[in-house]
């Protein structure tokens, strides 16, 4: 028997949010670069190091460029990249879809 190669597909923000509140994909591109970028800052701060966006798209395994459009607002994030950029922030990914919630 041939093992079946089952494709994993990338699931946007906006259908994980897509119940719980109606915020439009341009809302949720905005909210989730603002809050990429706070966490980026505060973390600066607990470090004493200014992390870059490089520094964190190395340790989060996604490309630098992709990681600054997240940051900018211009594409909406995977739930799969938002949890390898959480998990480089050593947070939960709830907590930073929370954020987002409330931004």
């Amino acid at each position: 028997m041939v093992p079946c190669v089952i494709r994993k597909k990338a699931v946007p923000l906006q259908k994980f949010f897509k119940y719980r509140n109606m915020k439009s994909k341009e809302q949720l591109k905005r909210d989730s670069g603002k809050v990429l970028r706070s966490l980026r800052y505060k973390k600066s701060e607990e470090a004493e190091v200014k992390l870059t966006q490089a520094d964190i798209a190395y340790s989060s395994g996604i490309s630098v460029r992709y990681y600054n459009e997240l940051e900018n607002g211009k594409k909406l994030p995977t739930i799969d990249s938002l949890m390898k950029i959480a998990e480089s922030y050593k947070m939960s990914l709830s907590d930073i879809c929370k954020q987002i919630e409330e931004y």
